[in-house]
């Protein structure tokens, strides 16, 4: 299951610097105002190296919060594997979605587009679906030749009555 939710993220930022290695993924860079944007900001440096994770919250742009947190590090084979879980909330409107450019280990990294939302189709200010009409229109041409009709009868009954 996790390799599965890994194949299907999409790394928006790779540096690599001075043994330093940090990557930007989220599963999804489409802005959808319904879900929240998750990033997962890993970071590998050497034991003996002390690096800071970059803060993302004053870098978000087109989002209502930013919001983090950092899971336990691991060390092991003599590296530091830091991982920082970000959940970006999209503010509905907004001209663009991204997120400022950043340092990481003095290297300039960013800026993070998101793509935004695809918009709904053009209206014209006509009805979406226009009904066929069953009937025919009630307007004066149909009136006129109802009214030419009674006459005639008309005429017709009071020619038989003078008879």
């Amino acid at each position: 299951m996790i390799s599965f939710l890994l194949s299907i993220a999409a790394v928006l930022v790779h540096v690599n610097k001075d043994g330093v290695d940090f990557k930007l993924e989220t599963e999804n860079d489409v802005v959808d105002y319904s879900k929240s944007i998750l990033l997962t900001a890993t970071m590998t440096a050497p034991e003996s190296q002390k690096v800071e994770m970059p803060d993302l919250r004053q870098r978000a742009r087109g989002f209502i919060s930013a919001e983090d947190y950092e899971e336990e590090p691991i060390v092991e084979n003599g590296k530091t594997i830091r991982v920082v879980n970000w959940k970006l909330q999209p503010a509905p409107g907004s001209a663009e979605y991204k997120i400022a450019p950043f340092s990481v280990c003095s290297a300039v990294a960013g800026p993070v587009y998101f793509k935004p939302p695809e918009l709904p189709h053009e209206h014209d200010g006509d009805y979406e679906y226009v009904p066929k009409k069953a009937l025919p229109p009630f307007g004066w041409k149909l009136v006129g030749w109802v009214s030419v009709f009674l006459a005639a009868c008309a005429s017709l009954v009071l020619g038989l009555w003078k008879l």
